[in-house]
């Protein structure tokens, strides 16, 4: 017994895939929306740094507050100190001040990884 010859069905849109296509053509973004998703990043970014200065800022000078309640030192660690939280304060706040301008260059990570290195020496020389 045959079976019946099956007619060419044309391709729909749930069709299987044809050869041509690939898995990889078929998830890629338009170059478009690649440069929106980057300028959307960077928008994000420089948010983040925006909100996250005052963050910043009253976190080093508790941090600092603690150290000089709990050690009863000498007056130059105190001023040393002081100038840790100043140069801290100066770093986060000029960051901000370049995100607030919409500079293309507060928003590459560059900056968070300076914040990084900033929030770790300052945390070090506090502790110091």
């Amino acid at each position: 017994m045959t079976s019946p010859l099956r007619q060419p069905v044309p391709p729909s849109v749930f069709s299987a895939m044809s050869e041509a296509t690939t898995q990889e053509s078929l998830h890629d973004p338009s170059p478009e929306a690649r440069d929106a998703l980057a300028r959307e990043q960077d928008e994000l970014r420089g948010e983040v740094i925006l909100w996250q200065r005052w963050v910043r800022s009253i976190a080093v000078v508790v941090l600092a507050a603690s150290a000089v309640l709990t050690n009863q030192g000498a007056a130059s660690r105190y001023t040393s100190v002081g100038i840790v939280v100043l140069a801290y304060i100066a770093t986060v706040f000029i960051a901000g001040i370049a995100a607030q301008r919409g500079e293309k260059i507060a928003a590459a990570a560059g900056w968070g990884v300076v914040l990084v290195t900033a929030d770790v020496l300052a945390a070090a020389a506090i502790t110091y």
